[in-house]
Formats: structure tokens, sequence, C-alpha cells
């Protein structure tokens, strides 16, 4: 009797029992979990702490080039003048540093006057003391040549005074703090593979005490398991076939610029041939580069950024670059915008150019001879309004299969043949879902061996409101010549808006057609590359008909070395252009023509111009060319040395870089802009983004140059500014 009261009571005590062992377990798991996280949060509280040191440093060093940059070029131009300039670099660089000593290294650190041999023992033997030495030593010697007199500085400064032993011995506790950062992530990596494993264990065992284990679950698990293995290894495999990819696709330019660097030296009756061919490679890396861009982006928001849009220009930008990539192929280019595409819409422009530019691309890629045809119009569906964009080619066509998989990313398609086809499957899955983001919609037809037809319809909301035409005093007219009827209707509406009228032709000969009738135009605007007769075969016979007579000549192409090669044709030109063009820039020059009743006498004059720059390289490269112009540059290499500069001289131009160490360039252009109303400034940046150059004008810039900068873009720039 009692051993079965004995067992009735363990039954009912049983599940009591399993219920506070799990509830113990749970806490007791928790318990780990705050600890870790307390532990965490200390080290990433620490972590912080090296990451802010590390920035200071790092903000510490480049002004610490920047001065040392000074110093060279104090060596190199032997002006013994620019020693009080030179001294007001090494003012910031002393305080800067001053503080650093001071507050990292000893608080109870005074900088003294140094005696002449003291001053050049202490720099003999700056490389080989310890770190905090260096600095303690550096900030006496830049503190010794403040302090006494200029003549004194330059006898001082004549002893090949040097910062590179600091620079370097920065670098190395930069080193040593980037280590100390990669330990404390290891740390806490391992910390929480630790504190989960614990917990998981612990949340584990407490499961056994429960009732019911869900056994039929256990299949129905491992066949989940084993999909998501499955699909991540479908994954890493597309993956890594992309980044094998990527690194074909760059290491062809990078190896044909190598060596033709290399060839040079060796092949001088060559080098004209080499220099093109890297010229040629860079640009292509370049537009890889920007294809990239688009890749890692893939993640950007879903939402669209609706505003108004002119039509006729994003149209033109999206399709004259590929005018020019079909020049070497035995293709026919053609294409037709309707009346009824309206000028200006409220859409995305960011969405609809990726649109029409993937799917343009896939046209262009896989036609290597005969027609590709884009025809624009507008339909009505659904009382709502639609941009028809007919693209058709007669490229290698599209089988069912890849029809099923080609708006799929990194899916490249089965060909067949030797021939190989460049990119890395994404275009089309770019162009499907921005087209979706619209709520647009895509229809395809293709027959293998024979072409391809793809009709994008994309809902668009016309604005009636037109900007209206400004009055102007001349009575000034233009002739636009351009194959791309868009690349027409884009240029004209620019100059009638400015107040001038224009006159459009499809190709040179229509306009040599007029005879002496050419002669009334103000202007003639060419495009390059024409079929038939090229732009500078254009020029080329016109001013072999007229002469001097030949009114000024802007050419225009969506090439990137277009002004190289219009200043290799020695051809009088006045400017030119690459699509799609700077409209600021292009309007600045139709009105310098149009204000000059005769023909534009160009006037090269030197110059004093400030160039902001922050890596060292770049601001080498274009002091170069600007001293090629014939042009006085003075470079600084922070935001704030650049509004002293601009405060203490008087300068015709600033070059101003975006993305400096210190402050924002844009910030830099409204404080220069608030002093000096009159100053042009001209960005100088790699911030290539449509909104970049929205927010360059906003802060009050002249005109948005792109890196890489060309020799001749520049030059072309600078006649408009000066």
């Amino acid at each position: 009797m009692s051993q079965h009261v004995q067992d009735r009571a363990d039954n009912a005590l049983s599940p009591l029992l399993k219920k506070a062992t799990f509830s113990k377990m749970t806490v007791l798991a928790a318990i780990v979990f705050f600890g870790a996280a307390v532990i965490l949060l200390t080290s990433l509280y620490q972590q912080q702490k090296v990451s802010t040191a590390l920035t200071e440093k790092s903000a510490l060093e480049a002004t610490i080039i920047a001065l040392e940059h000074r110093i060279n070029r104090y060596y190199t131009l032997e002006q013994p003048n620019e020693v009080t300039a030179l001294r007001e670099d090494m003012r910031k660089t002393y305080t800067s540093l001053k503080q650093y000593v001071v507050n990292d290294i000893d608080n109870d650190f005074v900088p003294k006057v140094l005696p002449v041999d003291e001053f050049r023992q202490k720099q003999r033997q700056l490389s080989k003391d310890s770190a905090y030495h260096i600095a303690q030593d550096s900030v006496h010697l830049l503190h010794t040549i403040l302090n006494v007199s200029v003549d004194d500085s330059k006898i001082l400064l004549g002893t090949n005074f040097t910062l590179l032993p600091l620079v370097n011995a920065m670098q190395t506790e930069e080193r040593i703090l980037i280590d100390e950062i990669a330990m404390l992530r290891q740390e806490m990596i391992v910390l929480v593979l630790v504190a989960l494993t614990i917990a998981a264990i612990l949340v584990g065992i407490s499961w056994l005490f429960k009732d019911f284990i869900p056994h039929k679950n256990a299949s129905s698990l491992h066949r989940s398991h084993l999909r998501l293995a499955l699909i991540d290894q479908e994954k890493e495999l597309r993956e890594k076939e992309f980044l094998q990819l990527i690194s074909q696709e760059f290491r062809a330019p990078i190896s044909a610029i190598i060596s033709a660097l290399e060839l040079i030296p060796n092949l001088e009756d060559q080098r004209e041939r080499l220099i093109r061919q890297a010229e040629q490679s860079s640009y292509r890396l370049l537009n890889l580069t920007n294809n990239l861009t688009e890749v890692l982006t893939k993640h950007s928001s879903k939402d669209l950024e609706m505003t108004e849009v002119d039509l006729i220009s994003l149209l033109d930008e999206c399709i004259s670059p590929f005018s020019v990539q079909i020049k070497d192929k035995k293709v026919d280019f053609n294409m037709h915008c309707s009346h009824s595409v309206p000028h200006f819409i409220e859409s995305d422009p960011t969405a609809i150019a990726k649109v029409i530019v993937n799917v343009m691309d896939n046209a262009v890629k896989f036609t290597n001879s005969g027609l590709i045809d884009i025809a624009m119009t507008t339909e009505v569906k659904n009382q709502k309004v639609f941009l028809a964009v007919t693209i058709s080619d007669t490229g290698i066509g599209i089988d069912d299969k890849t029809r099923e998989k080609m708006y799929n990313r990194f899916y490249r398609g089965a060909h067949t043949g030797s021939q190989r086809f460049p990119g890395a499957g994404i275009g089309l899955s770019v162009a499907k879902r921005n087209l979706d983001k619209l709520n647009g919609a895509i229809e395809v037809s293709s027959t293998v061996g024979v072409g391809s037809e793809f009709k994008i319809y994309i809902p668009v909301k016309p604005l009636e409101s037109l900007p209206s035409a400004k009055e102007t005093a001349t009575n000034a007219r233009f002739a636009i010549v351009d194959d791309l009827e868009i690349s027409r209707l884009h240029l004209q509406s620019i100059i009638t808006n400015e107040g001038y009228s224009a006159r459009t032709f499809c190709s040179g000969a229509e306009l040599i057609n007029l005879h002496d009738d050419v002669l009334q135009f103000t202007a003639i605007i060419a495009d390059l590359y024409m079929p038939g007769m090229s732009g500078l075969e254009l020029v080329r016979t016109l001013h072999a008909i007229y002469g001097e007579r030949i009114p000024p000549v802007i050419v225009l192409s969506a090439t990137p070395d277009i002004a190289n090669i219009v200043a290799k044709s020695k051809l009088p030109t006045y400017q030119s252009f690459v699509k799609p063009i700077d409209k600021q820039r292009f309007v600045d020059a139709i009105r310098t023509i149009a204000e000059h009743k005769q023909k534009i006498i160009e006037s090269e004059r030197t110059a004093n111009i400030l160039l902001v720059e922050d890596e060292p390289i770049n601001a080498e490269m274009v002091e170069y060319m600007l001293e090629t112009m014939g042009h006085i540059v003075t470079t600084c290499y922070t935001g704030e040395d650049a509004i002293q500069h601009v405060g203490n001289n008087q300068f015709d131009c600033v070059l101003l870089d975006i993305n400096l160490p210190d402050i924002s360039g844009l910030e830099v252009a409204k404080v220069i802009r608030e002093r000096s109303p009159t100053l042009p400034i001209v960005a100088l940046t790699a911030n290539a983004h449509r909104s970049d150059k929205v927010a360059s004008l906003a802060a009050g810039m002249r005109y948005h140059l792109v890196k890489p900068v060309t020799y001749q873009e520049l030059k072309n720039t600078l006649k408009l500014t000066l």
C-alpha cells in the first residue's frame, strides 16, 4: 500500500521536477547570455577607444604628410622667399603634434628652442629613437624653427630638414593599433561562439526534461537542412563563378597597361601605338569599375525617388554612349523618338536609366553585324501613360532555356562556338529588378540566329510645365549635326531654352549642302562619330572650303578620350564635350560664343590656381597639367588649409576635391563662396553619381569634373572658367 502511494507521489512530482529543472536550465542559460553580453559590450567599448585613437593618429599623419610634401616642394623649387609661407604651414602641424604629445605621451611636456648643434644632432638621431621620443624631438625641432628669425629658419632648413622618421613611427603605431583592433574582434568572435555553445548545451539539456519531444519532425528537419545546404552550395558556386569572371575582365586591361608601359622604353618606333593601347585599356578598366559598382549596390533601397525628369536628356544619356561602342562593328545603329514622348515627366531617373542601359548593353554585346534599332513612343493602357521602348537587334538570339533564366543574377547562358562574350550575367537582372520597382513590364521575342526584340513599358506621369525660353539680346543661330535623333532633340532643347535658335542636321553632308549659308551660323555643334562623314572630317572639309571664316566648332562624342582625339587632329575647335554632356559647361560655351559677333579669338593667360587634393600622386599629376598650361599652382591637402589660403592670397580659380580628410569639399566651397562670391570653384572628384553633381552645384561650384580628368578636358574647362 505504502509503495503504491509512494509511486503515485513520484509520478505526481515528476512533471514538477522536470518543469523546475527546465526553468533552472533556462535561467542559467539567460545568465550566461547576460554575462557574455556584458563582456561583449566592454570589448566593443575598448575597440571603439582603439578605433578613435587610430582615427586621430591617421588625421595627424595626414597633416604631417601634407607638411612633408610642402617641405619637399620648398627644396625642389629652391625659392628661399617661400620660407615664411612654409613656417605658417608648419605652425598648424606643430600645434596638432604638440597636443598629441601632451595628451598621449607626457602631460608635463614643454617644447624648447634648441641650439643649432643640438638641433642638428637631434635631427640626425631622429630615426634611431623610439616612437615617443621621435614625436617629442619633432616638436622641439618645429618649435625651434618657428621661434627663431626667418634667416635662422633658412639656416636650419638648409640641413635637409624632414619629418619622414615621424611619419614612419606613426605608421608603425597605426599598424599596432590595427593589430589590436583585429585581436579584439577575434576575442569577440570567440566569446560569442563560447557563449552560444554553452547556452545551446544548457537549453538542450533542459529540453530532455520536457514531456513532449517531436520525433516525427526529425526527418523533415533533416530534409530542410539538406535543402538549405544545397541552396548555400549553389549560391557559393554562382559567387565563385562571378569572381572568376570579374578577375578575367579586370586582368585583361591591367595586363595590357603593364605590358605597354614596359615596352615603351624598348620600342620607341611603336611608342605612339603603345601609349594609345594603354590609354584605351585604362578607359576599359574605368568602365569595368563603374559596372562593378552596380553589382555592389544590389541591396539598394527598394523605394523610388520620384522627381521631375528631363526625359529627352535622360534618353540621350542612356542611348548615345552605345553609338560609340558599335563603331568598330559592322552594325547600323538607328533610333527614332516619336513626338508623343513627353519632354518632362515625374519618375525615378536612376531606375529608368538602369532599365534602358542594361537592355541596350545586352543588344550591343550579342550583335556583331547587322542592325540595332531603337524606337520610342508612348502608349495608353488602363488610363495610364507608358513610355514604350522597343530595342531590336540582329544578334545571336535567345533560346527557350535561356529565356527562362536570363533574369537570374549571374546567369550568362550557354553560348555555342568559340566566341567569348564579356560580362558577368547581371545586366538583365538589374533591368528587371528596376522595372519591377517602376511597376513596368517587358516582352521578349527572339529567334536563335536571327535576332531579338525587347519591348519595355515604363509608366510615366507627363508634366505640362516646361521651362520658358530666356530672352536674349542676340540673334545667335547654332547648327547641330548628329546622326542620333535623341541627341539632336536634347541639344536643340538646351539651346532654345537659352533664347537662341537652332537648326538640326542628321549628317555632315546635309550641312555642307547649304554652301555659303553655313557661314550664317554662330557656331557648329557636331558629333565626332557619324556614319559617312565623321565630325572631324566635317570640320576638316569646312576649314578647307572657308578657311578662317568657318564658325567656331564644338565637337561632341560619347568616347571618353574625345578631347585628346580633337587635340591631336590640330583642327580649329573651340570646345569638346563627352556625352552625356555637362549641361552647365555647354551652356557657358554657347553663351560665350553668342556674346561675340565675330569668331572666338582664343587668348591664353597665366592664372593663379589653388589646387585642393589630399592624394599626393593625384595632386602631382594635376600640378604638372596646370604648369604645362602655363598656370601658377598652389597646392594644399586639407579643407582648413584651403580656406586659409583663400583668405590670405588672391586666386583666379580653385580646383577642389570633395573627399578631404578633415572637412568635406562641399562645406569648403560654401565657406569660400561666402568670403569670395566671384571666385570660380571647380569640383575635381571621384564622386560620379548624378546626386553628387547636384550637390556640387548647390554648394556653389561652377563645374563638376569626375576623375580621372584628362589634360584636354581640364584645359577646356579652365578656358570657360577663367
